[in-house]
């Protein structure tokens, strides 16, 4: 176990667990992910744009806006966030799945760009963490119960809460920014720890199917039975033996055994 988070660089203090308080019946804020017409990707980008400013002039015009995005390269995983006063950005481990990026970026905003006593317009473009959120149970990611955490936490400074999912890559102002700001992250960016263990269980579930792939490649069965069908795959996940064999061992890492 030690070796495992070695190899993460990380420690068990920064794994994202449950929140000591689950908030399954206590979503305190609003959610629109199709109530508006700007939210309807059929429409021409020129359009939407124009839809999502008419629909913020009329429903929101009283709020503080703060917009989220994150991103995810073969060099970094980052996290942004906007608003008319502050902004940041952030690299997180890259481990995380861009989802658990989207989440973190929200929860983060609400920690850095909120502002006490007005109503908060949270923007994102990840309709699958919203989604999440508004369908949220005890079997949740535990990044989405974080953030229902911070929503709830967030409610005792704000009146009112919304979220609202915008298209991407529709020329909504505030999406353009910090999809902009989450792709400037560079080395010198502050780093932020957490990590989902969620993505953690993936990882090594890939690793593990690599390793078990590379094992029969290299042995004396690949020869004379070929390539696995991938039809057999869901059957042989199944079988012990298919369990046993993709049992990740960190040493593996440690001993060169795993490139």
């Amino acid at each position: 176990m030690a070796n495992l988070f070695a190899y993460l660089d990380t420690s068990t203090d920064h794994i994202i667990a449950f929140p000591d308080t689950l908030f399954s019946r206590n979503i305190v804020c609003e959610i629109h992910l199709s109530d508006f017409s700007f939210q309807n990707k059929a429409h021409p980008v020129f359009l939407i744009e124009d839809l999502f400013e008419e629909a913020v002039s009329k429903e929101f015009y009283d709020y503080h806006i703060i917009a989220t995005d994150a991103s995810k390269s073969h060099s970094f995983t980052s996290i942004a966030g906007i608003s008319t006063l502050q902004s940041f950005v952030y690299r997180i481990h890259p481990i995380n799945s861009i989802f658990t990026a989207e989440a973190l970026a929200i929860c983060q905003a609400l920690d850095e760009l909120s502002v006490t006593d007005k109503n908060l317009l949270s923007l994102t473009d990840s309709y699958s963490v919203l989604q999440a959120l508004k369908c949220l149970t005890i079997k949740s990611p535990k990044v989405i119960h974080r953030l229902a955490g911070k929503i709830f936490v967030r409610k005792n400074f704000n009146q009112k809460i919304c979220l609202v999912w915008t298209p991407g890559h529709s020329l909504i102002h505030w999406n353009e920014k910090a999809d902009l700001l989450a792709k400037t992250v560079t080395e010198s960016h502050p780093f932020i720890e957490w990590i989902a263990s969620e993505d953690i269980i993936s990882h090594f579930q890939t690793i593990s199917l690599q390793k078990t792939n590379h094992s029969f490649e290299n042995s004396k069965y690949q020869e004379s039975i070929g390539d696995i069908p991938t039809m057999l795959t869901p059957w042989l996940k199944n079988r012990r033996g298919y369990h046993y064999c993709t049992t990740f061992n960190p040493d593996d890492y440690y001993s060169g055994a795993i490139a």
